[in-house]
């Protein structure tokens, strides 16, 4: 509304000196027009604005201060590090159709020990690799995430309906062996966090780890930004390495793979009768 204002007043402004408002006269009907016409654009655009701004500021990469402080070097943090694991010590899934590095599976959130991210990088190009420590060499998911010249990280797209700057990561380091992953869409809500560390920290508790991360997040982001924190498990314990995701793939997939089968059965289907037509014919 206060937009609105702002613009009905300029509006105003921009019309002519000698319109001082409506007036007795033939022109009356003119100036209360001139008059609505002001008013209900005024209230258009801030419908307009109004709508837009609730949709865009919700994303949390658009907050004041936020990129100032995601300038990590996740290429370099990756090579200087003798192990390829990192533990997921903390994530967000976000609101996605599409499976994507922050989606995990659903007991990781008790049993961290169990799965690891593998990094490795060559040429710009990082790889990333969701193991479980039963089944070694079986990853269950594999992302590529691309350097540009810039420094800015992508994830490579696997599929139409990935969003576009979803798939950019932005990193920051927060302790020698800890790093913050995360990406974020215009979407309200739609964003991803993952919280890697080279060593699975059985030491630190729960709340010791969020005061951590959020002591190096914005003011105030850390107010907004969820996550879960994970834990270690038992000692000793089997992990079960099910394939039971916080998110499965989309049934849209599947449904388009079905209209996929489908049109090509009744293809085929008429392909037939058009040939048989011919002999009678």
């Amino acid at each position: 509304m206060v937009l609105g204002t702002a613009l009905e007043l300029l509006l105003l402004f921009l019309l002519p000196n000698n319109w001082t408002g409506p007036k007795a006269g033939p022109k009356t009907g003119q100036h209360t027009g001139k008059a609505m016409i002001v008013r209900h654009v005024s209230l258009l655009v801030s419908f307009i604005l109004g709508a837009g701004l609730d949709t865009v500021c919700c994303s949390i990469c658009l907050y004041h201060g936020f990129h100032s402080k995601f300038f990590t070097d996740l290429n370099f943090i990756i090579e200087d590090f003798d192990s390829a694991s990192w533990y997921v010590v903390a994530y967000q899934q976000p609101d996605l159709p599409y499976r994507t590095p922050y989606h995990l599976p659903r007991d990781i959130a008790a049993h961290r020990n169990c799965y690891s991210y593998t990094l490795r990088t060559r040429l710009g190009v990082i790889l990333m690799e969701l193991v479980c420590r039963e089944v070694a060499g079986t990853p269950y998911e594999t992302f590529e995430i691309l350097t540009r010249p810039n420094g800015m990280y992508i994830i490579a797209a696997k599929g139409q309906q990935e969003v576009r700057e979803f798939r950019i990561v932005h990193v920051m380091q927060l302790t020698k062996t800890m790093v913050l992953l995360v990406s974020c869409a215009t979407k309200r809500r739609t964003y991803g966090v993952l919280v890697l560390n080279r060593a699975s920290p059985d030491a630190e508790g729960e709340e010791q780890l969020r005061k951590l991360i959020e002591s190096k997040l914005p003011d105030p982001l850390y107010r907004w930004m969820n996550f879960t924190v994970t834990s270690a498990g038992s000692d000793g314990e089997r992990c079960r390495c099910g394939n039971d995701f916080v998110l499965n793939l989309d049934a849209h997939y599947d449904k388009r793979k079905g209209f996929v089968l489908v049109t090509l059965a009744a293809t085929i289907a008429l392909l037939g009768v058009v040939k048989i037509l011919k002999r009678f014919l």
